[in-house]
């Protein structure tokens, strides 16, 4: 119950990026189109992420279901990095 809140702030900048990177790389005209997949993408990864970890949690353990869901978050955050240049942006920005 307690981690609700602070998961909830990560989520609304998480969203708050999406919504800024959608408006900066999608033309005016694809924009709605583009929302509406990427919501539907949202949704049916909800639901079907929901119904893999009930899954996964009978098997393994609920503690170990979180474990793995907290090392793939890393290494995604790992794995993003060369992809989106972090360095490079920043670099350009005059940060750092």
């Amino acid at each position: 119950m307690l981690l609700r809140f602070p998961v909830g702030l990560a989520m609304a900048a998480v969203n708050a990026a999406i919504g800024a990177l959608t408006q900066t790389l999608v033309r005016d005209e694809l924009r709605g189109r583009i929302g509406a997949v990427l919501q539907t993408m949202v949704g049916a990864a909800n639901i079907t992420s929901m119904a893999l970890a009930g899954e996964l949690a009978d098997v393994v353990g609920v503690c170990n279901v979180f474990l793995l869901a907290g090392l793939m978050a890393i290494l995604a955050g790992i794995v993003a990095i060369p992809i989106f240049g972090l360095k490079s942006r920043v670099a350009s920005a005059g940060v750092g």
